[in-house]
């Protein structure tokens, strides 16, 4: 669910060609809803995930990696 909020570079094909990030936009703000109602319980799976592999090799670009930052400060709030 993280990666797909966070999506991965734009800048190529024909959706993503004039977007700095290409992610879902309509999983986007249901992604941030669930993550909104549940925050407490997500919060330190959510934490861990700045370990992982993928979301460390998705966040290598400045865009995306600012996207994981809104989630982390979506159950922070």
């Amino acid at each position: 669910m993280a990666l797909c909020y966070i999506g991965e570079p734009g800048g190529y094909g024909t959706m993503g060609r004039n977007r700095r990030v290409f992610y879902s936009n309509s999983a986007a703000p249901l992604i941030e809803q669930m993550l909104k109602e549940d925050r407490e319980v997500i919060r330190d799976d959510l934490d861990k995930l700045q370990k992982d592999r993928a979301v460390k090799r998705a966040c290598g670009d400045e865009h995306v990696a600012r996207r994981f930052q809104d989630l982390l400060d979506l159950v922070d709030a």
